[in-house]
């Protein structure tokens, strides 16, 4: 009997050894299928999210489309969009409210421009009041031509004007570069002291292919913080080459756009903007493209020019660095593609 008893103790444990592997396994194997439903329904989703903002962050998207059937993750992604479509949204606010801000010190210039046309349509109408009654046809003539020629150059420069300040959808075109940055000097030309020098190095046939409107805006940033960088006597040089700058070495700049976003594509154009100011000091240059960042005094600046310049250059798939000596000046050099990405 006690054999017995044994050999069916044994016989017991042996089925309950079996018993307990069959149900681990079985466990296990429940836990992997329903890990798998886990990660398929919630984990995967979040994944792709994740990759879908890298994606966008790195300007290659500007949606998230995640497929899931989870209420939860549908809801998380219409969340993320609709930031997405604001952050745009406030973005392009933020970028004609500050180039609307720009106007105002653009109207002296502006007024300097439209001067000249309208003296010279007012001095040719005496002429031609006083010269009425004579039969000299041709002179007549003249003046006739000089009066429509300065109504003309007047009607250019207001047309300028109001393309810049209206809000115009976003279109990469090629921009002759040397006529847009000449067009940039005329609408500062009454800001500039006596006392700025500003000279121009660019070839007629250097193009651009970005969107003129923003190009010029973050131009006219630039060279404006150039001017005002100045106290006494000094400079500002703009040059652009198909090249970086022979003069500059490029280890010696601060990379203002993260590499991995600011691809060359071969056919860039290199706009350098350098002036004679005061300079910024090292331990703050990282920080001058951070929005609402400014060196100027309480009112005089609301650190949002270079924040917006930052935006433009990388949203027409440029780069921008900076070099600056404080007491030496500082040196703004942005990369355009002088091409589309296909062209």
């Amino acid at each position: 009997m006690s054999k017995t008893e044994r050999e069916r103790v044994h016989s017991l444990l042996d089925y309950s050894r079996v018993v307990l592997t069959v149900a681990i396994v079985m466990l296990s194997l429940a836990g992997v299928v329903v890990g798998q439903i886990i990660s398929r329904i919630v984990v995967r989703p979040l994944k792709e999210i994740e990759k879908s903002m890298e994606a966008i962050a790195a300007g290659g998207r500007e949606s998230i489309d995640i497929k899931s059937k989870d209420r939860e993750i549908i809801s998380l992604t219409g969340a993320f969009d609709h930031m997405l479509r604001e952050l745009e949204m406030r973005q392009r606010h933020l970028i004609q409210s500050e180039k609307l801000a720009s106007l105002g010190t653009l109207m002296a210039g502006i007024a300097h421009e439209l001067n000249n046309p309208l003296s010279n349509i007012s001095t040719s109408s005496q002429i031609l009041s006083e010269e009425l009654e004579e039969a000299d046809i041709e002179f007549k003539k003249e003046m006739l031509l000089q009066i429509e020629t300065q109504t003309e150059r007047a009607r250019n420069i207001v047309r300028t004007l109001l393309d810049f300040s209206r809000e115009k959808e976003f279109k990469r075109e090629p921009v002759p570069l040397k006529n847009l940055i000449q067009e940039t000097l005329n609408f500062i030309k009454g800001q500039i002291p006596a006392r700025v020098s500003i000279s121009l190095d660019v070839a007629d046939d250097i193009v651009v292919f970005a969107d003129k409107q923003r190009i010029q805006q973050a131009l006219l940033n630039l060279i404006k913080n150039a001017v005002e960088a100045i106290a006494e006597e000094g400079s500002v040089h703009v040059q652009a080459t198909r090249h970086f700058p022979d003069t500059e070495k490029s280890d010696d700049y601060v990379q203002m756009l993260d590499n991995s976003r600011c691809k060359s594509y071969g056919n860039d154009v290199y706009i350098m903007i350098r002036d004679t100011g005061s300079g910024i000091p090292s331990e703050i240059l990282p920080r001058v493209m951070d929005p609402f960042f400014t060196t100027k005094d309480v009112g005089k600046g609301s650190g949002l020019g270079l924040s917006i310049v930052h935006e433009i250059i990388d949203e027409n798939d440029g780069c921008i660095r900076m070099s600056s000596e404080q007491g030496k000046g500082t040196t703004f050099i942005v990369r355009l593609p002088s091409k589309g990405v296909n062209g």
